[in-house]
């Protein structure tokens, strides 16, 4: 076995990386002493997911059957490839812009003996690693439906192997040349940060808009049947022509077995080496230079300073809502995360009905009022979803990193602290009510005291997600993170916080069952709904603002 002076610098500084990101000290201290509690918690959170993995592989399962009996082997492998690759594309780019610009450990990396492309190579690999996992909760349920339903071999599991680790490469180049040229940009201006966020943001309104356009050809829910499977022909020649690696991948997967399915895979992989060949030519020319320039300008000694707070020129309240404000802005990688979730989910409720203009049936169905009550639930449980994912409460304390010490400096109650950082991200629940209720509003013309409801349930059961949140994340906080990736989405405590919120949401499902079961009117369930909402907002506060005394005294 190679020691690690035989090994090359990039080997050296990949295992590094891999370190660094995947085995951080920072999870060791902060669940020392706790490995019993940790282990239930990690089983906990990947049991949650074995209901939405079971949907998944049901959905391809029956899909990939009707598909073969109407003899169109490809179709189901197209939409697990686009999907899958969707999903990269969209949150790698994040990922990528993070881990190349805003890591802390660039620094110490630009003095290594390495050439550019090596640094954003291992850097890639470490995303790409990353992204494999996140795609595998799409592609893994999908390529086994699939893979049950034609009754695949030993050569369909190898290729469905090597498809899924492909399948990452040639969207996470494409992010990184579009990363390489924001920064370019971004670079020729004193707003860099602001450009960066506007850039990401943009990079995911293509995402949508390439999602938008092919629901306008996305064929209606009897299409599906197996007589009329013909028009999925056409969509997958669509796909195809437009993004022929889909059904190279989709080629390879159906026909395992012949010659010309390992040609399909034999194409993908020399397309995706171009690319990264071509990336890797990229970053020699331009990485160090706008890498070193993002690093001379004003924007980046801002970001080296912990965010200012002055108690003397305005309340207090005010002061330190300001601060959380410019904690957060200060990092797009903090903004876009935060955005992202909240945004994203209600544009994806719009797309299939406003993409296809279908909206009458839907306003109709929405003038009866029991239907439309449903509905307006339904909108709150979807804001509560949102501010379960959006990560921003369960990552409240440890956003701060190695700037802690200044918050537990601050002559202000720990209790107080906490409680801005609540309301800081209820902040993000009101988006996301507002985008929730507007969505609903244009395509089913809910009335405005339906969407009222949604608004008022959806920020109630928002409160005491947010709070079990921070309760989460000021018992673990992550505070010696690297790449601010690491204080967001790589933050356990996220996943936690969803799973410790599950019990909140099924007594609300089980409230909403008796209460109708009982024959209880509608405006009863609300008040009754409204009220055990309160209820647990004032409850998980208050352990919250108990906690954080003795919590803040902690850390360091």
């Amino acid at each position: 076995m190679a020691t690690w002076r035989q090994r090359s610098p990039w080997q050296a500084l990949l295992i590094t990386t891999l370190k660094i990101n995947f085995r951080s000290r920072g999870d060791k201290g902060r669940f020392a002493g706790k490995k019993l509690p940790f282990l239930l918690l990690a089983l906990l959170v990947l049991l949650s997911f074995i209901p939405l993995e079971l949907l998944f592989f049901s959905f391809f399962l029956s899909l990939s059957r009707a598909c073969l009996a109407a003899s169109q082997p490809a179709l189901v492998p197209v939409l697990i490839v686009v999907a899958g690759q969707m999903v990269v594309l969209v949150f790698g780019m994040f990922y990528l812009m993070s881990a190349f610009y805003f890591a802390h450990d660039i620094d110490g990396m630009l003095h290594l003996p390495l050439r550019p492309s090596q640094l954003l190579g291992a850097k890639f690999l470490v995303v790409m690693l990353g992204e494999l996992l996140t795609a595998a909760v799409i592609i893994a349920p999908g390529f086994l439906g699939y893979g049950l339903a034609r009754g695949g071999g030993l050569a369909y599991w190898l290729m469905a192997l090597l498809v899924w680790l492909m399948l990452p490469l040639l969207p996470l180049a494409l992010d990184t040349i579009f990363t390489l040229a924001l920064a370019r940009v971004a670079n020729l201006s004193r707003q860099r940060d602001v450009l960066r966020v506007l850039g990401g943001l943009l990079g995911l309104i293509l995402a949508i808009g390439i999602q938008f356009f092919s629901q306008r050809f996305a064929p209606g829910g009897t299409a599906y049947l197996p007589g009329n499977l013909e028009v999925f022909q056409g969509m997958a020649g669509r796909i195809g022509s437009t993004f022929p690696p889909a059904l190279w991948a989709a080629g390879a997967l159906a026909m395992p077995d012949k010659v010309t399915g390992w040609v399909n895979l034999s194409l993908l992989v020399a397309l995706s080496l171009v690319v990264v060949g071509l990336t890797a030519l990229l970053a020699e020319r331009v990485y160090f230079r706008d890498l070193l320039a993002g690093r001379e300008g004003p924007g980046w000694r801002r970001r080296q300073r912990p965010a200012p707070v002055s108690l003397a020129t305005a309340g207090v309240t005010a002061a330190l809502w300001r601060r959380e404000l410019k904690l957060f802005l200060r990092t797009p990688t903090f903004v876009m995360n935060g955005l992202v979730s909240t945004i994203v989910f209600p544009l994806i409720m719009a797309i299939p009905a406003l993409s296809r203009g279908d909206t009458a049936s839907w306003t109709l169905l929405s003038q009866r009022p029991l239907l439309a009550g449903w509905v307006a639930l339904g909108g709150a449980g979807m804001v509560m979803f949102l501010n379960t994912i959006n990560h921003v409460a369960p990552t409240a304390i440890s956003r701060e990193g190695k700037f802690i010490w200044l918050l537990r400096s601050l002559p202000v109650e720990p209790r107080l602290l906490v409680r801005i950082k609540l309301l800081f991200s209820l902040a993000f629940a009101v988006l996301g009510a507002v985008l929730v209720s507007l969505v609903l509003y244009l395509v089913l013309h809910l009335p405005l005291a339906y969407l009222a409801i949604i608004f008022l349930l959806g920020l109630l059961s928002s409160w005491p997600v947010a709070a079990l949140g921070l309760v989460v994340d000021l018992s673990y906080p992550r505070l010696d993170w690297v790449d601010p990736q690491q204080a967001m989405k790589g933050n356990f405590n996220g996943l936690i916080a969803m799973v410790l919120a599950l019990p909140l949401v099924l007594l609300l499902v089980l409230s909403v069952f008796l209460l109708s079961r009982l024959g209880q009117g509608y405006n009863i369930i609300v008040a009754l709904l409204a009220l055990e909402l309160a209820v647990a907002g004032l409850v998980t506060t208050s352990i919250l603002e108990g906690m954080a005394e003795k919590h803040f005294r902690k850390m360091e």
